[in-house]
């Protein structure tokens, strides 16, 4: 009888321990499929708001103004000095979205609904001049005929910062 009763105690363990490593498969897959979901989501609204930004015009200097005068016609001639200052990228005073140009999106911080969780995104955008031959190379003082924007998405409870970028050419 002693015999059978650990026989039979040492197949409940390793039907426990067999459990357990199929617990730990599930919870590991379910996980992995959680992040995917998440990811797909942080990308799916980087990539909207940079086709957002992309739509607008390249800079405030040469939006269409009430007169009907065409960007292209008032783009004529101008230069990047002509655009508006690195340290005065961001939206006009009094502006709020919708935007009329790129810089206007520079310091945005929004949140955005996310059903998976129940929680929201953690949206941020920088805008800022680069070097049109070299777009890896920041221009902090002087305007460019190029703008880097960098949207990050933040999202409770992932361990990576989802950073996407775009250079626009005017």
């Amino acid at each position: 009888m002693g015999g059978q009763t650990l026989m039979a105690i040492g197949a409940l363990t390793l039907l426990s321990l067999m459990t357990l490593a199929a617990n730990r498969t599930l919870l590991s897959s379910y996980d992995n499929q959680l992040q995917s979901s998440t990811t797909l989501a942080e990308v799916t609204v980087a990539r909207n708001l940079l086709e957002e930004i992309q739509s607008k015009a390249f800079d405030a200097a040469i939006t269409a103004d009430s007169s009907g005068t065409t960007k292209l016609d008032k783009y004529r001639g101008m230069t990047p000095s002509d655009f508006t200052l690195p340290a005065s990228l961001g939206p006009e005073s009094g502006e709020v979205q919708p935007y009329d140009d790129v810089d206007d999106y520079n310091g945005l911080h929004i949140k955005v609904w996310n059903p998976l969780f129940y929680d929201s995104l953690d949206v941020r955008a920088h805008v800022f001049y680069v070097n049109p031959f070299n777009p890896t190379e920041p221009s902090l003082s002087v305007q460019t005929y190029a703008k880097k924007v960098l949207v990050l998405v933040f999202t409770t409870g992932m361990p990576d910062t989802l950073r996407v970028q775009q250079v626009i050419y005017e």
